[in-house]
């Protein structure tokens, strides 16, 4: 239920197709969740460290114009 303050950086990983892709990552926007009733934190991420690739696969996937 909690989030990271804005400005935090962090690593993680994200599972695709079977596969986990790390990430190092900023916090750029954060919305507290509420314990009571059940609802989850929210934030926003700025990838800073990600594997072209991914990014590429992501962008075919999405249907993003101009991926490729």
């Amino acid at each position: 239920m909690r989030v990271l303050p804005v400005d935090s950086q962090f690593e993680g990983s994200i599972n695709h197709r079977g596969q986990d892709e790390r990430f190092t990552g900023r916090v750029v926007w954060a919305r507290p969740g509420n314990p009571r009733l059940g609802i989850a934190g929210l934030i926003g991420v700025r990838f800073e460290l990600i594997s072209p690739d991914f990014v590429r696969d992501i962008a075919d996937t999405c249907g993003a114009p101009g991926a490729r």
